[in-house]
């Protein structure tokens, strides 16, 4: 059981990290489109950021559920 909730753990850990380079590419582009006075590629970088920071907060959220979850069974 122990192990299972490692690796669950780690692969919420995982997608937080993927969600957070989400939120770094998203400046980019938002501070990019800004710069060039480009408000297309502003939006996306926007959109791009508030998607990363979510799935950063759900994923490692959700991870913490099914851990505290597997730990309440009882055998």
């Amino acid at each position: 059981m122990e192990t299972a909730q490692k690796v669950i753990t780690a692969v919420g850990g995982i997608i937080a990290i993927i969600g957070l380079s989400w939120i770094l590419n998203g400046a980019f582009d938002f501070f990019s489109g800004r710069k060039n006075n480009d408000p297309n590629r502003q939006d996306q970088g926007m959109s791009s950021m508030i998607s990363g920071g979510a799935l950063a907060v759900l994923a490692v959220s959700v991870a913490a559920a099914i851990v505290a979850a597997m730990g309440n069974i009882k055998f």
